[in-house]
Parts: C-alpha cells; structure tokens; sequence
C-alpha cells in the first residue's frame, strides 16, 4: 500500500500568531514525527507538500526521512524541478493536464533521480494518458483505474 497525503495551503491571518506559515509547517512535522515514533514502516508514505521547512525537519529524523516528500506547486516544470532539486524533495507531483507534461520531459524528470506521481485523472481515456507519460505513481479517485489498464 502507499499513502498519499497532500498538505494544502490556504492563507489564514491565525499563521501569524504562532509564527507565519513556515512555524505551522515546523509544528505539522514535528506532530508527524512524533505520531510515527512507534511506526515500523515509512516508505510507502508519500507527502505533497510545499514547504522546505517540512521536509528538512522529516529528512533529518531517523524515522521518517524515508518518507518521500513531493513538491505540489504552479510555476513551469523547469522551475519545479530547480526547486525540487535545491531544496531536497524526492520529487514532483504534478497535475496531468498540465500542457509542458509529455512522456519526454516526465522520462527527463526521472533520469534527474526524481519521483514522479500525475494526479488525478479519473476517466478511462485520462487515467491511459497519464499511464502512457510513465510516471512512478498516478492518483486518481477511480477504483477502477487499475483494470483500465
């Protein structure tokens, strides 16, 4: 199994009595660290998150520096892949429809070490194009994806 969880982000004046965004963010991973002391397994985690302050608290933790964690933001793909790759993340989740996605440039991403999951198709003929771009992971909210292909 593989678990995916997405931390939107929303701007709320709250942020700003505990800090701003970034202290939010340090708070979420440490509760996550703490709330997976106990868990045997984290590699099947996988966390869409844009925030360098997470991921540095969740890579440098014997726990949960496993947990693959994925930049979710706009901007074209070249400028996704610097960040992902400056800042440490395992890799890009990236919306499907996205006009600059082709098999090359996600084959090209890839070849760069990076984890590459295309959300979220959900008809046959969209789930078969993210398939056919090769990602490592799609979501989608169709059960029955897996026998579309």
């Amino acid at each position: 199994y593989y678990l995916f969880m997405e931390v939107k982000v929303f701007y709320d004046p709250a942020f700003e009595l505990i800090g701003g965004l970034d202290a939010y963010f340090r708070r979420m991973a440490t509760a996550m660290i703490n709330t997976l002391a106990d868990v045997d397994k984290t590699d099947n985690l996988i966390i869409e998150i844009n925030s360098k302050s997470f991921i540095d608290l969740i890579k440098a933790n014997d726990k949960t520096k496993n947990i693959k964690c994925l930049l979710i933001r706009s901007g074209t793909l070249e400028r996704k892949i610097q960040i992902a790759q400056q800042e440490g993340y395992d890799g890009l989740s990236l919306n499907y429809e996205d006009t600059e996605l082709t098999k090359e440039t996600v084959r090209a991403a890839k070849n760069l070490g990076l984890f590459i999951n295309l959300y979220t198709p959900y008809y046959k003929s969209e789930i078969v194009k993210a398939f056919e771009m090769e990602p490592h992971a799609i979501q989608t909210d169709n059960m029955d994806a897996k026998r579309y292909l």
